[in-house]
């Protein structure tokens, strides 16, 4: 017999092996608060490595006028990117799985 497989649009582990993989699943509105809580900051966190390695590119074909006009946005950059990355790690050591199309 072939088993039906439901769609999972995530994965989201609360703990006491409690996982979520749809949102209309999370009946708690503390749990679809942190929900959306992870998935902001793993948003930011994307968008900032974006930035920071468009930022990188740019410096490393610059010339040293430009190298030194990138360097504190760099450096800003990385500790926004320190701070958020230090946020999530507060957040919980909870996962959160997205699908690739997503991420």
């Amino acid at each position: 017999m072939e088993r039906k497989r439901s769609k999972k649009d995530f994965e989201f582990i609360i703990g006491n092996n409690i996982v979520y993989y749809k949102l209309d699943d999370i009946n708690s509105p503390e749990a679809k608060g942190y929900y959306e809580k992870v998935v902001a900051l793993n948003k930011q966190i994307k968008e900032l490595n974006e930035k920071l390695d468009g930022l990188r590119v740019s410096y490393a074909d610059g010339n040293k006028a430009r190298k030194e006009q990138l360097k504190p946005t760099i450096l800003q950059a990385e500790e926004q990117l320190n701070a958020l990355l230090g946020t999530a790690r507060r957040v919980g050591e909870r996962k959160l799985v997205m699908p690739k199309s997503i991420i």
